[in-house]
């Protein structure tokens, strides 16, 4: 028997945890697109599932040496976008805004849309992101 509630109280853990590590993202197409000294990077959907407010977000671009997996994000912002604050269990549609290009350095690199919220820690976090697969060269 105790064997059995102990089971039980770790899969409740795991969904708990994975259920909530997803409320706040980005459904649909994601892009970018850049022409001159601007790019203009999209989404179909920012949703917050959350039955609070969210902090700031800003939706980026970062072009890193290696391919983004998580966790701390190590390489250049070459756009970004502010979003504002989404109400509780509300989303953005069809987001699109075009932003100055800030050239990396010269090389190769893979490309990630985030995005970010400003959170208490007076910090922006990582919230969802999407890879995408080819290298781009600067």
């Amino acid at each position: 028997m105790l064997r059995k509630l102990s089971l039980l109280a770790l899969f409740m853990t795991f969904l708990t945890s994975s259920a909530s590590a997803k409320d706040l993202y980005f459904d649909g197409y994601t892009s970018y697109n850049r022409y001159g000294g601007n790019i203009t990077l999209s989404a179909d959907f920012v949703r917050n599932t959350r039955n609070a407010r969210t902090g700031t977000l800003k939706m980026q671009l970062w072009a890193t040496k290696q391919k983004y997996r998580g966790g701390y994000i190590n390489g250049y912002i070459v756009g970004e976008a502010n979003l504002g604050e989404l109400y509780a269990n509300r989303y953005f549609q069809n987001v699109s805004q075009t932003v100055y290009f800030r050239q990396p350095p010269a090389g190769y690199y893979y490309m990630t849309m985030v995005l970010a919220e400003y959170r208490y820690n007076g910090q922006y976090e990582t919230m969802d992101y999407v890879n995408y697969q080819r290298q781009e060269r600067f």
